[in-house]
């Protein structure tokens, strides 16, 4: 939007700087004898046709700032959309974590919420991802909650089980545990976000 408007500027101050240069030769014209190669070649210009293509691009102008003002319109809207989704999953999904990191030490119980978290947030991020497009930053934040999920569910699978297809060794409840904790981190900057302050705001009042 900004560079549309930029653009626009520009193009309206050269086509300005051309009609007065035009009016200014037209005028030397008349009242001097001078005629200097500068003179001659601008005398010798299509001043019309110039003049239509500056407005012509004046137009394209226009229509880039129609363009962009309605994505920018259609952003925004779905960026309301994408908090309002996190607004509604986030306190069940903060529960679970609450409840993980409170009972770290329950494997069974661990594993068990934690896949069920995943999955709540998989199906979080694909909704928001569906309402695209949305702003960069909350954009960036549920493609990176969506690779934890995946993360997620990865080391819940070879929880004390050998990955046998990478020749690698097992994860532990340690490495779901510091997954849940970037989960967490990365939903509570959902909450820092100016456009959800705004709206969450605007809801309680």
């Amino acid at each position: 939007m900004r560079k549309a408007l930029l653009y626009f500027f520009l193009i309206l101050i050269i086509s300005l700087i051309s009609i007065l240069v035009y009016t200014g030769y037209q005028a030397a014209g008349l009242t001097s004898d001078y005629r200097g190669q500068l003179y001659v070649f601008v005398k010798s210009l299509q001043w019309e046709t110039v003049l239509a293509g500056a407005l012509g691009l004046l137009g394209g102008v226009f229509a880039l700032i129609a363009v962009n003002m309605q994505r920018e319109w259609h952003t925004d809207d779905n960026t309301k959309i994408a908090y309002i989704i996190y607004n509604k999953n986030y306190n069940r999904m903060h529960e679970d974590i609450t409840f993980i990191l409170e009972n770290d030490d329950e494997e069974e119980l661990v594993a068990a919420i934690s896949y069920s978290l995943a999955t709540e947030l998989e199906k979080t991020t694909a909704e928001v991802l569906s309402a695209t497009p949305i702003e960069k930053k909350i954009l960036d934040i549920t493609l990176q909650l969506a690779v934890s999920s995946r993360s997620l569910k990865l080391k819940i699978k070879y929880l004390n089980n050998p990955r046998e297809d990478l020749g690698e060794t097992s994860f532990n409840l340690s490495d779901i545990i510091e997954e849940i904790k970037i989960i967490n981190d990365t939903l509570d900057s959902v909450l820092k976000q100016k456009t959800y302050k705004k709206l969450t705001q605007k809801k309680k009042n």
